[in-house]
């Protein structure tokens, strides 16, 4: 998108909240504080929307009453239909991985935020109230144990870690087990509220759960905000590299902006890095292109922008924490029901692979000589010798050259033409070799299954002349099974997925 298109995306959406400024005001409503009946669908802006998910989303509404003195007292139709137009515009994020619930809640005004410390504090009651309302109802009549997401957007932020310290504190361990994490966007988490409430733990990485992912964006001008004032820290998140210092993240990582409800993503629109008070400092965009849009925050504060600018990052955080959350691992892209993730925690827990990067395991990544002969020296328990290095082509300080001098010095890697070739990716045969000679390295009896027939295969006769007796074993011994019902692939690349399957099983059977 062109810098003329985005100050005209940025324009609209300040003038559509400059309409509601000057919307007729909402009259007050009799009854106050009577309590919203939440058994009442009429007082849920979604519930249960996404019914076959099977994780749940709890999510607040932002700041969208505009003309009230303190409180949303008058939930009329009106008021109701900027509720979801609010909620629309930051569900994308979440609806794909688990049903919606959002309550309509008494909020606090636009308004209310420039009053006395102690009427904002009413305000904020009456608000959190309704909520903490709504929640109770849905634990109580509709919540069954599956995994939980809260998340909201500046007020609805401040009400998710309301929600936190009342329902997820001491006591509440079994309900905490199901807190996937909790997307409080636009507002802050200090050292002083993570020390007082240890379940407001602030999110470390990519795929840590039962977390707080929050930060709110500003220009790097500013050393004072409603959300982050002066003399406060936030402990913030970066969305893009996953970082809670200041290492910059360039717009590279940035996969999708989307400025407004339904419009295509952005990718590269921005980087990031996080400030000296903790602060989203945006990068490669100005504040002239993205105003503030409300007088409550300077200029510099890209507050109303928070969840537009790194949508497509949140909207993958979201799935990546979720499926962390099923397997209990730390890779996003390791889902809870796949034929190898049972294989990738065996070999994960046993220390035998670890990921290719942060939160990534890279299942369908082609494996190397080097990667898994480093793999099997760990499972012999990294053992030094002293052996000469017989190939030309290890060097002698590389991250696997331990490795290989323990696996010449047990025979397990001769070739014929002398070489290691550390980076040539495996086949599934000569992958089988390596296990063999590894199980006799060993000690392990590798008779049984040496004399396997494979002709019930139809590729056996594609199964090279020195690799024949290793996948003899292999199949026998249960370590290696066919890719189809009547093929073993031997001549395929070995993936990493494979390779963690082939790993536990050699476990199973050695």
């Amino acid at each position: 998108m062109k810098r003329t298109d985005k100050k005209i995306v940025s324009l609209l959406l300040a003038l559509a909240l400059i309409f509601a400024l000057c919307a007729p005001a909402l009259a007050v409503g009799e009854g106050e504080t009577a309590p919203l009946d939440y058994a009442d669908a009429a007082n849920w802006a979604y519930f249960e929307d996404g019914s076959d998910k099977d994780v749940d989303v709890f999510l607040i509404c932002p700041t969208v009453d505009t003309r009230s003195e303190t409180n949303s007292f008058d939930l009329n139709d009106k008021l109701k239909g900027r509720f979801v137009s609010a909620l629309d515009a930051e569900r994308g994020i979440y609806d794909g991985t688990g049903r919606m619930f959002s309550p309509y809640y008494r909020q606090m005004s636009i308004n209310a935020y420039r009053l006395s410390e102690e009427a904002r504090s009413a305000a904020r009651k009456v608000a959190y109230a309704d909520v903490s309302d709504a929640f109770k109802w849905y634990l109580e009549n509709v919540y069954d144990g599956r995994g939980i997401i809260l998340a909201g957007f500046s007020q609805g932020a401040d009400m998710c870690l309301e929600l936190l310290k009342e329902y997820f504190g001491e006591g509440s361990e079994e309900l905490r087990g199901t807190l996937i994490a909790v997307y409080a966007i636009g507002w802050a988490v200090t050292e002083e509220m993570a020390a007082q409430y240890p379940q407001i733990a602030p999110a470390q990485g990519e795929t840590d759960t039962g977390v707080v992912v929050s930060f709110d964006c500003e220009d790097g001008t500013l050393t004072d905000s409603i959300v982050i004032p002066a003399g406060q820290k936030a402990l913030s998140i970066n969305p893009l590299n996953w970082m809670t210092d200041s290492t910059p993240a360039g717009s590279s990582l940035n996969l999708g902006a989307v400025m407004a409800t339904g419009a295509e993503p952005l990718p590269g629109l921005c980087g990031a890095y996080i400030g000296p008070r903790g602060e989203l400092v945006v990068t490669g965009v100005s504040a002239e292109e993205y105003p503030p849009a409300i007088d409550i925050f300077q200029t510099g504060a890209f507050h109303i922008y928070d969840n537009m600018f790194f949508y497509t990052n949140l909207k993958n955080n979201v799935a990546a924490r979720t499926n962390a959350w099923r397997t209990g691992l730390p890779f996003g892209d390791v889902a809870a029901d796949t034929w190898y993730t049972d294989a990738v925690g065996y070999v994960y827990e046993k220390g035998l692979m670890n990921g290719t990067g942060a939160a990534a395991f890279s299942p369908d990544l082609d494996l190397t000589r080097a990667q898994l002969t480093t793999i099997l020296w760990r499972c012999a328990g990294a053992p030094v010798v002293n052996y000469a290095m017989p190939y030309s082509d290890v060097p002698a300080d590389t991250w696997y050259t331990e490795a290989v001098r323990w696996a010449a010095a047990e025979k397990m890697t001769d070739r014929a033409d002398g070489t290691f070739a550390p980076d040539e990716e495996l086949t599934r045969a000569e992958t089988a070799a390596l296990l063999w000679n590894f199980a006799k390295s060993l000690g392990a009896d590798v008779s049984v299954g040496e004399d396997t027939s494979l002709s019930g295969f139809s590729d056996a006769q594609d199964i090279k002349h020195e690799y024949m007796q290793a996948m003899q074993w292999a199949v026998g011994a249960g370590v290696i099974r066919g890719t189809g019902e009547a093929t073993l692939s031997p001549n395929a690349r070995l993936s990493r997925s494979q390779a963690a399957v082939m790993l536990m099983r050699f476990g199973a059977a050695a």
